[in-house]
């Protein structure tokens, strides 16, 4: 084949490719094709922990004999941070690690009614108020639900570094832990990529309510609320396959307290005694 016969040979290959290439670019042109990605989103946060926190388990029991230093270790860890403690005994059950219903003298304020007497006689009218100290019942939070509030206030508000929540339960051996966690054991069950609980619950409606009003309200009774948030919880993407029963997404759920989720900066530390020689203590991861 001469010079000549390759010189169109060429030619004629691209033009053949010229032709292809505006065939499907009019075809593809034609199509309303939607790119929009539907896969699951993933969890991103560009945010960090302390740098002494991260080698720290998020969750951890340290057992030994009295006087090995449990307590004095993690004491030393949590020096200026948020620390929650509570100790375990064996009348301890779910109302007292979550909180309940409870019977508290509150000052209420009560109107003037008029009396009027049998012979026609009457106490002079008061349209007034006046206040008066009577039992009510409120919602009294306990050591898990401060903890797990001030972890999700702390994740929500944090800039840069995450802020650490601990919540510290000593001698855990002592109470029934089935009778005292209840169906939070389940929160346990943390995701090794992002700390989160990988299974979130339905959270009863008392506690429901409690967690929505903690998160909303400027106040709690008297006091200035702790534990309201100043920014939007934004998770989406923390738990796989994640489907709310409300018709709403993850983080909604989490702030209106309609499921309860473990937050990657609660860590909670375990203290078990055991009554032997050992002269050191050891950790175990929950």
């Amino acid at each position: 084949m001469n010079k000549k016969n390759v010189i169109d040979a060429v030619l004629s290959s691209i033009l053949e490719y010229h032709d292809a290439y505006k065939a499907v670019l009019t075809t593809v042109q034609g199509l309303n094709i939607d790119l929009t990605d539907e896969s699951p989103k993933e969890y991103i946060d560009r945010r960090s922990v302390k740098e002494d926190l991260k080698e720290l388990p998020i969750q951890q029991i340290t057992y030994g004999a009295p006087g090995t230093g449990k307590s004095h270790g993690i004491k030393d860890l949590t020096v200026g941070e948020s620390v929650i403690r509570t100790t375990f005994h064996p009348d301890s059950d779910y109302s007292t690690f979550v909180g309940a219903y409870k019977p508290v003298m509150e000052e209420s304020e009560m109107h003037v009614v008029p009396v009027v007497l049998n012979n026609g006689a009457s106490f002079e009218q008061n349209e007034g108020t006046f206040k008066e100290k009577r039992i009510s019942y409120k919602f009294v939070k306990q050591a898990f639900l401060k903890a797990y509030l001030g972890a999700w206030k702390k994740f929500a508000d944090s800039e840069g570094v995450i802020k650490p929540q601990f919540l510290i339960i000593e001698e855990i051996n002592r109470g029934n832990c089935a009778q005292i966690f209840g169906d939070l054991f389940q929160l346990l069950d943390r995701n090794d990529e992002n700390n989160f609980s990988s299974y979130p619950i339905d959270a009863d409606t008392d506690l429901q309510r409690e967690i929505e009003l903690a998160f909303a309200s400027e106040k709690d009774g008297d006091y200035p609320n702790p534990y309201k948030l100043s920014k939007d919880i934004e998770i989406e993407g923390a738990v796989d396959d994640y489907t709310s029963n409300y018709g709403s997404t993850l983080s909604t759920d989490v702030q209106k307290g309609r499921i309860l989720l473990l937050p990657p900066n609660l860590y909670i530390l375990n203290f078990r005694l055991i009554c032997s020689d050992n002269t050191h203590s050891k950790a175990n991861y929950l």
